[in-house]
């Protein structure tokens, strides 16, 4: 039945309306026959109220069962989450606890003197890198400093911030293990994902197929293989699918079952790891895939300090120079420089030119197009600087005694981090490795470090060497080269690639057999690298290319005895110096320092001692030499 309540005529005795309440039938609409009842007359009868309801107490106590068992849920999902929070609110309710009972003062100065001794053990552990310990000496000692200052102060603000600053330490030192737990337990279900996945892939293959047609020739160093090799005794050297330096290098296979890509056109790439781990078998695999790479394409020049150049020695036939003496790796290092102004010049007239024609200006060196890509290839970086250091403290003893002194030579720190900085747009890139990349090899500061792109690093011996590679936070990141065990394995650092929980690799393994198959030839030729008797050659283009657009081929050099100028004998300052010698006879030691490509009277020094060899003449003109080129008549 439904009621709405209307108005009834009143009766004659009574003015106004008087209120009714009229019944009407719920099941029908045609006839209503309302019931008029006198409301007066209902004043004293008993009324349910809305809310003593059954049906709405029922639905009052499902609804609170509902939010618990929701919150119930919520804390049991967070419960790792919320744990030092929790811990630490429990500990400063039982400090409140013992503020309001005798004694207070005693129970907190005994918390006192434990969380002191619980923080010096924390202390040791960090000093002796005992991780364990120091995890628990904090924890304790952060639990007990909460206690103690809720026992002394009792509720209040001292106590409320001893908890505040009680828990952000807590939170600070569980993150970490945290990460850890979460990348532990997370695996099984990634893995059940990945076969979940799998099937569903195998019902939408044949689209799948149509579509990666197309992206081919970028995608198949992703693919995944038949098997994962990672974890075997040896991963065997496999060639590249595609011989283009813009293409990354496949370096070996992580534990995921996935290949390892490598761009390093464009990028710097530091290799780091203490020795005996597979740092120089990473810096060998990489020169043997770049040596797959189109030959217009890419020249190598390696810097090896190590007595006999053990590591970098055996490539030097394939290297356009090979420096071995700190005096060589400056020469090196400036030769470079000095092809960094010619290509940054070259770069501006095609630029010019290109938007004059009304195109978009030319900001990268393009290989093959333009002239090959470097590569500089540095085997132990820090011993580099190291000698070169003892040679500038020999070279300062010596300008102390001489009367013509020469001015002091850049050190090589300085240059490297100089090249580091601007070379890369220009399509020369540096390959370093060294055990730890600390402050003190690149000559005092971290700043060089910034521009490596690339990072890899094999085992270390320490966990805190690890930062030094992959920078700050890297630990809590799930960066450990620390825990690596076998040579060859490997944490990688890209653009590109992983850097929250990144997975170990594992390289392919270059033997000396692959390495012969590259060289051998010219060991059995009789040749140890590029000797005196090779000519410079050329840079190289694309035939496609115009003329114009390409750096310009330098012609053939000769000494005065006949022999040709090979890669070794300064051959860019040679040029310099028979231009001198054309226009105004000779040219002395400071004529070459200021016209040729090496800023160093040191280079020059050595430059001129080597041609005086190979035919080129001196006379004295009061102090100063001249150096010319003998003539028909010459008499010298």
């Amino acid at each position: 039945m439904a009621q709405y309540i209307g108005f009834a005529p009143a009766p004659a005795d009574l003015p106004g309306p008087r209120p009714t309440i009229l019944t009407v039938s719920a099941t029908t609409t045609d006839n209503l026959s309302p019931t008029v009842t006198n409301q007066d007359s209902d004043r004293n009868s008993p009324r349910t109220s809305p809310s003593s309801s059954p049906t709405r107490r029922t639905r009052f106590l499902a609804s609170c069962a509902a939010v618990a068992l929701r919150a119930a849920t919520w804390v049991h999902t967070y419960r790792y989450e919320m744990a030092p929070g929790a811990a630490v609110s429990v500990l400063t309710m039982l400090g409140w606890w013992q503020h309001t009972t005798h004694g207070a003062a005693d129970w907190a100065t005994g918390y006192t003197v434990l969380g002191a001794g619980a923080a010096l053990a924390a202390s040791h552990g960090l000093k002796h890198k005992h991780d364990h310990l120091y995890g628990t000496g904090a924890g304790v000692a952060i639990a007990l400093g909460d206690v103690a200052a809720a026992t002394a102060a009792g509720p209040g603000p001292v106590s409320f911030v001893v908890f505040s600053l009680a828990s952000g330490l807590a939170y600070v030192a569980y993150v970490p293990w945290l990460a850890g737990h979460r990348k532990t337990h997370s695996k099984p279900t990634a893995q059940k994902e990945t076969t979940q996945q799998a099937d569903i892939e195998d019902t939408v293959e044949p689209a799948i197929e149509a579509a990666a047609e197309f992206d081919e020739l970028d995608d198949n160093i992703y693919e995944e293989p038949q098997h994962n090799p990672f974890g075997t005794p040896v991963i065997p050297y496999a060639d590249d699918e595609s011989d283009d330096v813009r293409a990354p290098i496949r370096l070996g296979w992580d534990e995921n079952g996935q290949r390892v890509p490598l761009t390093l056109l464009y990028r710097h790439t530091l290799v780091a790891g203490a020795s005996d781990f597979g740092k120089s078998g990473l810096v060998n695999l990489i020169i043997k895939k770049l040596l797959k790479k189109k030959e217009e394409q890419r020249e190598l020049f390696g810097i090896d300090m190590k007595p006999g150049s053990p590591e970098l020695g055996p490539w030097e036939p394939k290297m356009r120079k090979l420096a071995r003496t700190p005096e060589e790796a400056r020469d090196l290092l400036q030769l470079v420089r000095a092809e960094c102004d010619r290509r940054g010049a070259f770069l501006a007239d095609l630029s010019a030119s290109s938007m004059a024609s009304g195109r978009g200006p030319v900001r990268k060196w393009i290989p093959g197009v333009h002239g090959p890509a470097w590569w500089i290839i540095t085997d132990e970086l820090a011993e580099l600087i190291r000698q070169d250091e003892e040679l500038r403290k020999r070279e300062a003893e010596a300008r102390k005694v001489s009367e013509d002194p020469e001015p002091a030579e850049q050190d090589i720190a300085t240059a490297y981090e100089s090249l580091l900085a601007i070379a890369r747009f220009l399509g020369i890139q540096f390959v370093s490795a060294t055990q730890q990349p600390s402050a003190k090899v690149f000559g005092g500061n971290t700043d060089a470090r910034g521009n490596y792109a690339n990072r890899i690093s094999t085992r270390v011996g320490e966990a805190g060497h690890t930062p030094f590679i992959f920078g700050r936070g890297c630990t809590a990141k799930g960066w450990k080269p620390e825990d690596l065990q076998r040579p060859g394995e490997f944490y990688i650092g890209a653009p590109e690639l992983p850097l929250v929980d990144p997975p170990k690799c594992q390289a392919e393994y270059v033997t000396d057999e692959d390495i012969a198959a590259d060289v051998g030839h010219y060991f059995q030729a009789g040749h140890r690298g590029p000797s005196a008797g090779q000519s410079e050659p050329p840079v190289r283009m694309l035939k496609s290319v115009p003329v114009a657009q390409a750096a310009p081929a330098q012609p053939k050099l000769t000494f005065p005895d006949g022999s040709t100028v090979g890669r070794n004998d300064w051959p860019d300052l040679y040029r310099v110096f028979c231009r001198l010698c054309e226009e105004q006879g000779f040219a002395t030691k400071d004529d070459l320092v200021k016209d040729g490509p090496f800023d160093s009277r040191d280079t020059v020094r050595r430059a001129l001692d080597a041609w005086l060899d190979r035919g080129v003449l001196v006379r004295k003109q009061g102090r100063a030499e001249q150096f010319h080129l003998p003539t028909a008549d010459s008499d010298d």
